[in-house]
């Protein structure tokens, strides 16, 4: 908690319960595949949402990246 902070470290915490109360399945057919499919959704959209904003603006490949 000391290197990376408390906000990482509350975080972690509240995604490690969420992630054992929701029930993940690969059976989509099972009636409680929608709960551990929702909890996914959340936590990628969280982090494509992190990842958007530490980026500050800048884009994450520059255009001569595949040139040489």
């Amino acid at each position: 908690m000391i290197r990376l902070g408390i906000l990482p470290v509350i975080l972690v915490l509240v995604l490690q319960n969420v992630g054992s109360e929701a029930p993940l399945t690969s059976d989509l057919s099972a009636w409680y595949a929608s709960k551990g499919l929702i909890v996914v959704a959340l936590v990628l959209a969280l982090a494509v949402w992190s990842f958007r904003n530490a980026l500050g603006g800048r884009k994450v490949l520059q255009g001569d990246f595949l040139e040489q």
